[in-house]
């Protein structure tokens, strides 16, 4: 029943577009016919500006830490890793967006802050590394997110073996989301964020 529980809560908040919401609300217009179509912060940021663009990761992040704080409050670090496997995919496939949506990277972010502040502050910093070098999001939000098996391992090894698989899961489909991106990277297409 806890189960069911944090499938719901994670489901129903992982599913709210903070980027669709603010766009349709300030700017009367859908992301998803804005820039790069996808419905994130990034896109939020470069179609929007600064402040829909924040407030769409802060939103994004929001969900994310409420669902995996309820997870583990409720089952442990198991709920926790189930709230975020569910509140990512949520995200990233929409039942307010006709089960599209964003790419999963700030609700992933979320997550890990809640699971293990230890893990987002090492994946964070690597995300901020390569964007100072490059300046893309895309490939920062790449790179970190591949880190993160091998961070956790570092920390808990395989004494977790569905913690390791959740979290691996959530790693490959955010770079699933961002195969447009891996193919505008290898045509040299992809554009900085600044």
């Amino acid at each position: 029943m806890k189960y069911l529980l944090v499938f719901i809560i994670s489901f129903l908040l992982g599913g709210i577009s903070f980027s669709y919401i603010l766009g349709m609300l300030f700017k009367h217009v859908d992301i998803r016919t804005m820039g790069s179509k996808n419905a994130g912060a990034t896109n939020a940021y470069r179609s929007f500006g600064l402040k829909i663009g924040l407030l769409s990761l802060v939103g994004d992040m929001a969900k994310a830490i409420i669902s995996v704080y309820i997870g583990k409050y409720l089952l442990g670090m198991n709920g926790a890793v189930f709230a975020m496997i569910i509140v990512v995919l949520s995200h990233m496939y929409s039942y307010i967006l006709g089960f599209k949506g964003g790419k999963g990277v700030a609700s992933a972010g979320g997550s890990l802050l809640i699971i293990d502040w230890r893990i987002f502050l090492i994946v964070i910093s690597i995300f901020i590394v390569v964007f100072l070098i490059t300046k893309i999001v895309s490939i920062s939000s790449i790179t970190a997110a591949a880190s993160v098996p091998f961070v956790v391992l570092g920390f808990y090894g395989m004494s977790n073996p569905f913690m390791f698989i959740g979290l691996t899961f959530v790693v490959v489909m955010i770079i699933y989301k961002h195969k447009s991106n891996i193919i505008r990277l290898k045509n040299g297409e992809e554009k900085k964020l600044i």
